[in-house]
């Protein structure tokens, strides 16, 4: 015999196939049940869940044709870029834009059983709404369609209930706003069972509400597409919204280009104005020169031979300074102007020609709003981020009006210098009236031609512009347009069903494997065996029928199986000790309910049956049931004869089996380890030996109590009662206590209340049958103990042979055979505790 065992631990470590069957059908109703909860809430879920619909549109940026000209002169403003451009679709000010484009300053909805529905373009009428008193935003209006084509409006407000009936299409004034019900179908038609309702929407609050639905994304980046998708709870609005955002894409960049024409034609107009004062005065200070002195005009000669040629240029040049001084005065003056938007300024100084330093400055500002842009996006207007990034434009604005001012100093220097070489031409020449007055002519022509000149050029920019204005196209195209999904993307059905199926077998199967591994009932004999090598005595297996109150059933029935098992125990105890003379045998558990009495009660039955005078002590001072198993009083027993009260002969009772005997527990007493543990009860059992070939012990149970541990130590027979699929693994703990500490090395146990049916390949237990041959010695590793074979379990009446021949010619790969081993009942009609 073999003294390696294992230790019980808390979590099944082997893989029993039988065992997990077991768990499986056990936990069939949870996994029944929690199917059943699964389909009921995929069901509801989907039944109740407000459905959302996706519609989505797709634009791509594209980029103007190389020759034509920008005649904005934006630069990298307007450059294509698909970051700033999602950024700016996403920004608030963008956004407020769609808002604003969109019926939404009214909500409609359609009320239902359970929950309403949003009736955004299928509502059959709609509201025209004035004078909204801010209080009465969010507040459900409710319009009920009479058959006189009349419409009851009703509404609570600061508890105060409001209801009146008005005209359709006729505009009434109520206490909170003045409203008109339009019906929009053309005939009028309405549902009895029909409930609407309307809620006037704060628009301070539409951003929020609407817009967190909108998803923006660059699809393609190389292609430069991107995809403008929203979610809704209509598919409609979720449309229009989308297709909304496109279109105000395209007014917003049309917008933008046009009111740039516009700033540069107001600049156009005023330079035109001022040019054409001074080319009228030019026009006429040469007309008037030419009658005064009847000149027709410089020779040719004369303007182009040596320092003549050189002053009539310098006098070009000058004009050409002043002019230009001028207007960069204009430029410097507007800049310096607060009021003067910072895209003009940016406009007006980008004309000032010759200055790199006043372009890179531009470029800087130009850089700084676009940031500025995309900044609102994430933050309030009155957030520090925005207010520091005003306050570095404002700072490079300054800059920029004093690079201008730099340039207005550098004209003003290059006019005095060519207004000095003039000077000093005109002194070094001798000039003769005549040639002067041709000198002064000239020059009256070269200050009309460069007037004349910039007007032309301004005239044709002028043009240019107004054309550009007129006839911008947005450098993106749609490449799809959104229309309503009749499909909702959520909740999304297959991925409802699914998941409610696979969080069922997820759940159900966790639940099967957690109770598979934390299951540490006592099912088997190898269940005990593995974790202790005390001798396993027999199988006492379950009693299907009730049991009788007596609990003794190997007088009742002495051909069932139950009874042949206690014989096998009976013959079992010889081997544990054979030696002669009288015997004492005391049973125990770990706790009340393993079946220690009815074990004890039918040992002593099937001893006396034998021949063997028997006598039964119930020990379990406690709790006792022996005189509840005869029906007898227990006024006096084991109790009375410990205190001397009387002697084990006033106690003795007479069974109605012949030979058996038995002494009850007597009254309760309050110190029954003492009573125990005391000489009484050494001099009663020494007594009660030499009148009787055995006496059995009923102890109480050792896992609650160590009073049957005296009466163990002395027993021939101590034997540990568990009970199937009741005890626990752990109780072979104090089996093995018993065994190694107090050293009870006689001691061996019985596996009560073994289901039938069970066959061994399962690892659960064994079944005896007739004619099968019973031998003694040491058999399956167990120690001492008996021989056995395969049956077919049992049944409690005297046609048990007749059963089992009939079971036996049964097809064993019958359906109904196959169906008793893998699904044996679980009714308990009787239990052996």
């Amino acid at each position: 015999m073999s003294d390696e065992r294992r230790p019980v631990t808390a979590i099944n470590q082997d893989l029993d196939p039988a065992l997990l069957g077991m768990i499986f059908r056990r936990s069939l109703w949870i996994i029944l049940l929690l199917g059943v909860v699964s389909a009921a809430a995929a069901f509801l879920f989907l039944r109740y869940t407000t459905p959302t619909f996706e519609t989505f549109s797709v634009i791509q940026l594209t980029k103007a044709d190389d020759d034509k000209k920008d005649y904005l002169n934006q630069g990298s403003f307007f450059d294509l870029n698909l970051a700033r451009e999602l950024e700016l679709l996403r920004s608030p000010v963008f956004l407020q834009r769609v808002i604003d484009t969109l019926p939404l300053d009214v909500t409609y909805y359609r009320k239902g059983a359970i929950m309403s529905s949003d009736n955004y373009n299928k509502a059959p009428y709609y509201i025209k709404i004035e004078k909204v008193n801010p209080l009465i935003f969010g507040v459900p209006i409710h319009v009920d369609f009479n058959e006189d084509r009349t419409v009851t409006v009703r509404f609570e407000i600061d508890e105060t209930k409001e209801t009146e009936t008005i005209n359709l299409n006729t505009s009434r004034k109520f206490g909170y706003f003045e409203l008109t019900v339009v019906w929009r179908a053309p005939d009028f038609y309405y549902e009895t069972n029909d409930f609407h309702y309307f809620i006037i929407n704060d628009p301070e609050s539409l951003n929020g509400k609407y817009l967190p639905g909108l998803e923006i994304e660059i699809e393609n980046e190389g292609a430069k597409t991107i995809k403008i998708a929203y979610t809704d709870v209509n598919s409609f609005r979720a449309s229009d919204m989308v297709n909304a955002v496109a279109m105000a894409y395209e007014s917003f960049y049309i917008d933008s280009k046009q009111e740039s024409a516009n700033r540069m034609l107001t600049y156009i107009d005023e330079t035109l104005g001022l040019i054409k004062d001074k080319l009228e005065e030019a026009d006429s200070s040469l007309k008037s020169y030419q009658r005064k002195y009847g000149l027709d005009g410089p020779t040719t000669e004369l303007t182009t031979a040596g320092d003549f040629g050189k002053l009539l240029e310098l006098q070009k040049q000058i004009e050409e300074l002043r002019l230009t001084l001028q207007v960069t005065r204009t430029v410097y003056q507007k800049i310096l102007d607060k009021s003067t938007p910072v895209g003009e300024a940016i406009i007006l100084a980008s004309q000032v020609q010759n200055s790199p330093g006043v372009a890179s400055l531009v470029q800087q500002i130009q850089n700084m709003l676009l940031q500025r842009e995309l900044m609102q996006y994430n933050f309030q207007e009155s957030s520090n981020q925005i207010k520091r990034l005003d306050f570095h434009i404002d700072v490079i604005r300054g800059r920029m009006a004093k690079a201008v001012e730099y340039q207005l100093e550098s004209l003003d220097f290059k006019t005095k210098e060519n207004e000095q070489r003039i000077k000093d031409l005109e002194s070094k020449l001798f000039i003769e009236k005549s040639i002067a007055d041709q000198i002064e002519l000239a020059r009256l022509e070269r200050v009309y031609e460069v007037n004349e000149k910039y007007y032309d050029e301004l005239i044709q920019q002028k043009a240019e512009f107004s054309l550009a204005r007129e006839g911008y196209t947005p450098d993106y195209r749609v490449l799809r347009y959104s229309r309503p999904n009749d499909t909702p993307v959520s909740p999304n059905k297959k991925l409802v069903v699914g998941g409610s199926f696979v969080g069922w077998f997820i759940i159900s199967f966790l639940i099967v494997v957690v109770r598979y591994l934390l299951f540490n009932q006592i099912l088997s004999i190898a269940d005990v065996s593995k974790h202790t090598s005390v001798p396993f005595l027999g199988i006492v297996f379950q009693y299907k029928i009730g049991l009788p109150i007596s609990q003794l059933i190997v007088d009742k029935k002495p051909k069932s199986t139950i009874a042949e098992a206690f014989r096998n125990i009976r013959a079992n105890l010889d081997f544990i000790n054979s030696d002669p003379g009288s015997k004492l045998i005391a049973v125990t558990s770990t706790i009340s309910g393993e079946g220690k009495t009815f074990i004890a009660l039918n040992i002593a039955g099937i001893l006396a049956l034998a021949g063997k005078r028997v006598v039964v002590i119930d020990g379990d001072m406690r709790k006792p049931k022996i005189h509840l198993g005869f029906n007898s009083p227990n006024k006096k027993g084991l109790s009375t004869i410990l205190i001397g009260r009387d002697t084990f002969e006033d106690c003795v009772q007479t069974s109605e089996i012949e030979n058996l005997d038995y002494i009850t527990a007597g009254p309760i007493p309050p110190n029954p380890s003492e009573l125990i543990m005391g000489h009484r009860m050494d001099d009663m059992l020494d007594e009660l030996q030499k009148t009787y070939d055995f006496v059995v012990v009923d102890n109480p149970p050792v896992g609650i109590v160590t009073d049957g541990v005296f009466v163990l130590r002395r027993a021939d027979y101590p034997i540990y009662v568990f009970r199937a699929s009741y005890s626990r693994k752990f109780f072979i703990n104090n089996l093995e206590r018993l065994h190694d500490t107090n050293q009870i090395q006689k001691i061996s146990y019985v596996i009560n209340g073994l289901p039938p049916f069970r066959r061994k390949g399962s690892g659960y237990g064994y079944g005896y049958g007739y004619g099968y041959a019973y031998g003694y010695g040491y058999g399956y590793g167990y120690g001492y103990g008996y021989g056995y074979g395969y049956g077919y379990g049992y049944t409690s009446d005297d046609n048990e042979e007749e059963i089992r021949r009939r079971r036996a010619r049964k097809n064993p790969m019958s359906w109904s055979g196959l169906s008793r081993k893998l699904f044996p009942s679980k009714k308990r009609s009787g239990r052996n505790d």
